[in-house]
């Protein structure tokens, strides 16, 4: 009997541990995320992370390990945009895309999910790729995640030649390429950013130009 009335509150307490320990978690991914758009990785302390989120440096190393780790698990985050951990690809609004069976429909919504993902990583672009220059290792998770981006593309590329052939001019490597290119961070903040375009003319443009370049 008394061990039935003493599980019930062992398991509260453990919920509530990994409830605390997730929020802590999500703080220091928050907080590492600011400082280091506002001050670059190298003038960002572990210290100056934890006063920010509020807990000691100790549980910061204690969470990620090192500041390399950290600024990894902040990429993964931003990319995805929020703490879960189903796999990027598993995602609804990229499966959502992906069942698309017109292809200017399946465009269509690559694009905006191009606008969404690029909103939240083109100042985490900037980052790596200012920080990648002087840090060996920053440009090997640089390279990495250009890697994984461009193995996405040809995801959407797969995706596209199942519902259309693709215009006859371009081979299929072209095609991963032009799309890695157009709907790149670099481009995205030159058109809204340096141009100030709207996101429905970004979406426009960008669902526009991959149509003409890669449908029959």
């Amino acid at each position: 009997a008394l061990a039935l009335i003493a599980n019930p509150k062992r398991s509260y307490n453990s919920s509530r541990r990994k409830q605390q320990a997730e929020l802590t978690r999500q703080a220091i991914l928050e907080a590492a995320r600011h400082m280091f758009e506002q001050r670059g990785y190298a003038n960002t302390t572990i210290e100056a992370i934890g006063q920010k989120a509020g807990v000691a440096p100790e549980t910061v190393y204690a969470v990620f390990g090192s500041k390399p780790v950290l600024l990894r698990t902040v990429v993964e985050t931003t990319l995805v945009g929020d703490y879960e951990s189903t796999p990027f690809f598993e995602r609804p609004f990229i499966q959502e895309t992906l069942r698309q069976t017109n292809p200017q429909l399946l465009v269509q919504h690559f694009a905006g999910d191009m606008y969404q993902i690029m909103t939240r990583m083109s100042p985490v672009f900037s980052l790596l790729r200012s920080t990648a220059k002087t840090d060996s290792e920053i440009m090997a998770l640089l390279h990495k995640i250009l890697k994984n981006r461009q193995e996405g593309m040809a995801v959407f590329v797969n995706g596209l030649q199942k519902v259309t052939p693709l215009r006859e001019s371009i081979s299929q490597k072209q095609a991963v390429d032009t799309v890695f290119a157009l709907s790149s961070a670099e481009v995205f903040d030159l058109l809204t950013q340096d141009m100030g375009w709207s996101k429905e003319q970004y979406i426009d443009w960008l669902s526009g130009t991959l149509r003409r370049l890669l449908l029959p």
